[in-house]
This record gives structure tokens, sequence and C-alpha cells, in this order.
């Protein structure tokens, strides 16, 4: 497995809740297994990351464990995401998105889904 490359700098997150409606009413859309990826050009050269897990997946130890699980994922697969990219990953089940390894996989196949969407 790959190794995560250094830390998720402030700059790099989507950290407001008007940029998550943005992408959520204009942004192209891919489903990997459990996650959706929501996704729109920012005109910058800096990919930007916001990460959702609905209330309904579980208590909040569960709900962070999974986006602790997320943000390194992140750290390891964000070179194989094109750069200058609004992402949001909004996690539809939780039980699979618990082990660092499939996250990875399923990461990896959005990023591939990604670059070949129209």
């Amino acid at each position: 497995m790959r190794q995560a490359v250094g830390r998720w700098p402030k700059s790099e997150r989507l950290r407001k809740r008007g940029d998550y409606l943005r992408l959520r009413a204009m942004g192209a859309r891919v489903r990997v297994g459990p996650l959706r990826v929501q996704w729109t050009a920012n005109g910058q050269n800096t990919t930007h990351l916001g990460i959702t897990v609905p209330k309904f997946q579980g208590l909040a130890p569960l709900r962070n464990r999974i986006k602790r699980v997320l943000r390194e994922a992140w750290r390891t697969v964000r070179s194989d995401f094109p750069p200058g990219l609004d992402i949001v990953l909004i996690v539809d089940a939780p039980e699979p998105c618990t082990d660092l390894a499939n996250v990875v996989a399923l990461m990896e196949k959005a990023a591939s889904r990604m670059r070949s969407h129209p």
C-alpha cells in the first residue's frame, strides 16, 4: 500500500456551507460503492476536499472514525485526482468505509472514473 504524504492543510479543505451547496447544485457526480463523489472546477491550481457523513450513518464515534479513515486515504491518493477541483465525498454505507485499504481502493477507482467522465 502507498504511504500517506504530508498533512492536509486548511487551505485545501472545503469549509463553507455555500461550497457544499454549490457542488450539490452544479457538480458532476460519480458513485463508487458506498461513496458518492461530487466535483466541479474551482479555477485554481489546488484541489479542495470536503467530507460528509450523514447522521443516520451512525453515532458520532463511528462517523468520526469514517472521517479519519477518509482523510488518511485522501492523503495517500490525492495525487491521483486531477488538480483544480472542489471535491466532496459523501458516505452512503458506514461499514465498508472503516477499513483504510478498502477506502483507498474506492478512492483510486473514483479518481479514474472522474478522469474519464465527460
